[in-house]
């Protein structure tokens, strides 16, 4: 068997490279308990007011700027950095409320209680703490001639649902979105413990395992896999490889809840982490060769919405509005005035 080191992960790419998706958040931190209030029955409801929002400042997480942006121009960019362009309108309309959702809650939790770090600002650049987001020049940079084609096409998927938010019980919705599902998205507090959501549960997003990245292999060799191991606190590796990794839990959508590491119970989202792997659906096998091998299903975290998944819905004909309402359970499409 070949060894491959920590990095090596093989995927047959037969398709536009998907990115980790920002908003894979280490440990929930920025999730906040939502706020209560009176279920609204209303068609179309319309958004509580105080959520009318035509700017947004940004913390520029390279240069330490902040500047202030059009709410158009910011889901734009945030589309573009979080979606290939090349995905369907419909997939490319949920993500645009998706990323104008996260982004009015923000705005919220900073005016009510403004993070230091941010200098002001409501969100910042950087994809590892907030949504990701690209200049204009940037997507210049990334899609070179295709440039005007693809902005162009998402704007008018931009333009097509502003003014819209998602909700629930009058509250925005902690928006989370991932590239690829295991086949079935995960409940936000299996992943990041604490409060649960009741939008954010499991759904079948069947079309995830069609594509060419659902699955993923790492392989470490002894030392590279102990390497790894004993860094995490707590791990004790003994003498023999063969019984480093016990038993493991896992959800109902495939998920490892639990799995113990040189004595020492890991949740799967701690592994990802440790063992750069895609996603915290995974199982790790031990052979004769010393060699570790973790099977990877889908890429991020797997909570609400599946990009892919998305894409996938859409061609196969639901409109926007269905696709928010699969991966976001019993939420409403709320009109701003």
């Amino acid at each position: 068997m070949k060894i491959f080191s920590i990095l090596c992960i093989c995927v047959t790419l037969a398709m536009t490279v998907i990115p980790l998706m920002a908003y894979e958040k280490k440990d929930g931190a920025d999730i906040t308990e939502p706020s209560t209030g009176s279920q609204e029955t209303t068609n179309p409801p319309q958004a509580p007011e105080g959520y009318s929002v035509d700017e947004i400042a940004i913390l520029d997480a390279e240069t330490g700027e902040v500047s202030v942006l059009h709410m158009r121009d910011y889901i734009i960019g945030a589309v573009a950095a979080e979606m290939p362009a090349s995905y369907h309108d419909e997939a490319l309309k949920a993500q645009a409320l998706a990323c104008f959702t996260y982004a009015v809650r923000k705005i919220r939790e900073e005016e009510k209680k403004p993070t230091a770090s941010l200098k002001g600002a409501h969100v910042s650049t950087d994809s590892r703490v907030h949504q990701a987001y690209m200049s204009v020049g940037q997507m210049k940079e990334r899609w070179g001639d295709q440039f005007a084609a693809y902005y162009d096409k998402i704007a008018a998927d931009v333009d097509a649902v502003a003014g819209k938010m998602i909700v629930y019980e009058d509250e925005p919705i902690v928006a989370v979105f991932h590239a690829i599902s295991s086949g079935k998205t995960e409940k936000a507090e299996n992943i990041w413990g604490g409060s649960t959501y009741p939008y954010l549960v499991s759904a079948e997003s069947e079309g995830d395992v069609l594509s060419p990245q659902f699955s993923t292999t790492t392989m470490l060799t002894e030392k590279q896999f102990a390497e790894i191991a004993k860094k995490i606190s707590g791990v004790k590796l003994g003498d023999d490889p063969a019984k480093w990794v016990g038993k493991t839990k896992l959800s109902e959508s495939g998920t490892v809840l639990s799995v113990a590491i040189g004595g020492k119970e890991l949740t799967g989202t701690q592994v990802r982490e440790a063992f750069s792997l895609r996603s915290p659906t995974f199982s790790v096998s031990y052979d004769d060769d010393g060699t570790f091998t973790f099977q990877v299903s889908g890429y991020g975290h797997g909570v609400g919405m599946s990009q892919y998944g998305a894409d996938y819905m859409a061609r196969q004909g639901s409109s926007y509005e269905d696709i928010i309402k699969h991966y976001y359970t019993g939420v409403s499409i709320a009109t701003m005035e």
